[in-house]
């Protein structure tokens, strides 16, 4: 497998620090791509019992079956059965991973 040079979360927030320091709006909403073309986009949003904004998220791994494409899972989830490899046990190609689920 490829090395794949994916963003952390450290790095990830470094990088939002930095845009703010360089005058983003602190406030501006969050919005993920569809794909590296455009072809659709869909706010990161969910709220909580209050309808406060809050971010949906998953922790688990990432499984890279290319250098643009994976899958998730996360022990003990419903669709961890969703796999092959039963018992799900982590193999060497998976990385822990943090996933933001888009509203659509």
């Amino acid at each position: 497998m490829t090395d794949l040079r994916m963003l952390t979360l450290s790095g990830l927030l470094a990088d939002l620090q930095q845009m703010i320091a360089t005058g983003t709006d602190p406030d501006s909403v969050v919005i993920l791509s569809k794909d590296a073309e455009g072809n659709g986009f869909s706010p990161i949003a969910a709220e909580d019992a209050y309808g406060t904004p809050v971010v949906d998220f998953s922790v688990g791994y990432y499984r890279p079956e290319s250098t643009w494409a994976g899958d998730f899972w996360a022990p003990g989830s419903p669709d961890d059965d969703d796999f092959d490899d039963d018992p799900r046990t982590v193999s060497p190609n998976d990385v822990k991973a943090v996933v933001l689920w888009p509203t659509n």
